[in-house]
């Protein structure tokens, strides 16, 4: 087997990956007519959810934000609610602190280096890389999940992932990679990040045709299924999670804005509690509202719904409860039912507004 730090060795692994790349590529929607936007708004998304899964929310995102000043002066709620399916809601309002950042400090214009780029709010390491090295040709390597899970099967890491020892070995060999490699640097790092997604997967991976099988001390000991090595995973918090659709004559939902709630911090959502267990500890999003529901126990949905936030294991409970006179609090409206997806931003709360349908009269449903 060959020494892959070597630099012919090197030379040839920046080849046939590219060539690789070249001949599979996919040829998403956001990947024509790039511009730093376009790269900085899809990598921030695919970070956190499938490409298959988020190519209609991203779709959908780009329509209604095309460019830097269309986000910059919209408004929080909507950037959330356009942002829905692309994962944690804190991504989207950092994405739009980034754009008045660039708008207004910036002028419009994206910085060119990595170095530049990370000063802009919600562009880490990563996405800094990423932008650089595909749209202003920086030789820089980027190191995602993705990447990591290849390095350690191509280098044989035996170190824990979460380590520094781990991370200065992937450094040292993208640094020489990346210096010696005849390609561009942006399709070297989409060759990575391609191959991850497709060929050297967690567990299925598909070695037998893998472009770099021959230079994987990993695959060549039959060892790639126990790498990456990883530490143990944090102890998951069970919540059951009482969601309340409350349903008045005209056909209006009760809404509140959850600003200081544990879960979707200033977003339009229904009243609820949370339930900690095993020592039943409760907290609710307004006590006004949601108590005073669930001490009725009004028509209660059976369709347990779970559901998974960091380092949370969630079950919920929907509650449809039609014709109260719940009066709004601070907060707090009633919006039309016909247009409530408009202000929902979690997957949480339409997970439950779809059950909830379930048991809405036509007209209560429009």
């Amino acid at each position: 087997m060959p020494n892959i730090t070597d630099a012919k060795t090197l030379k040839i692994i920046a080849k046939t990956l590219n060539r690789w790349f070249i001949e599979n590529k996919e040829n998403w929607f956001f990947r024509e007519n790039r511009t730093p936007y376009k790269v900085w708004i899809s990598e921030v998304a695919l970070q956190q959810t499938r490409i298959q899964a988020a190519l209609s929310p991203l779709k959908r995102f780009f329509l209604n934000f095309p460019d830097i000043n269309s986000l910059a002066d919209a408004s929080e709620d909507k950037v959330l609610n356009s942002f829905r399916g692309l994962g944690y809601y804190n991504r989207a309002r950092n994405l739009r602190k980034g754009a008045i950042y660039i708008k207004e400090k910036l002028k419009g214009r994206f910085p060119e280096t990595s170095k530049e780029l990370k000063q802009v709010p919600s562009i880490g390491d990563y996405t800094a890389a990423a932008i650089s090295s595909i749209c202003f040709n920086e030789n820089i390597a980027v190191l995602d999940g993705n990447v990591k899970r290849i390095l350690s099967r191509l280098l044989f890491i035996e170190d824990f992932i979460e380590t520094r020892i781990f991370l200065e070995k992937c450094a040292k060999f993208q640094a020489g990679l990346f210096y010696l490699a005849a390609v561009h640097p942006g399709d070297l790092n989409e060759a990575f990040m391609e191959l991850g997604q497709k060929i050297c997967l967690p567990k299925n991976m598909k070695c037998e045709i893998c472009p770099l099988f021959s230079f994987c001390k990993a695959a060549q000991k039959n060892k790639a299924r126990e790498l990456p090595l990883k530490g143990k995973k944090k102890n998951l918090k069970d919540v059951n999670w009482h969601i309340f659709i409350i349903v008045d004559k005209e056909n209006k939902v009760l809404l509140q804005k959850y600003e200081s709630f544990y879960f979707l911090k200033n977003q339009w959502a229904f009243p609820s509690s949370l339930f900690f267990l095993p020592e039943q500890n409760v907290l609710n999003s307004c006590r006004n509202i949601a108590c005073g529901v669930m001490q009725k126990n009004i028509l209660i949905e059976n369709n347990i719904i779970k559901h998974s936030i960091t380092n949370h294991k969630i079950k919920i409970y929907p509650f449809v409860t039609k014709n109260e006179t719940v009066l709004c609090h601070e907060n707090s409206m009633r919006v039309h039912s016909s247009e409530i997806e408009n202000y929902l931003a979690s997957s949480a709360m339409l997970k439950t507004w779809k059950i909830a349908q379930k048991h809405l009269t036509p007209s209560e449903k429009h």
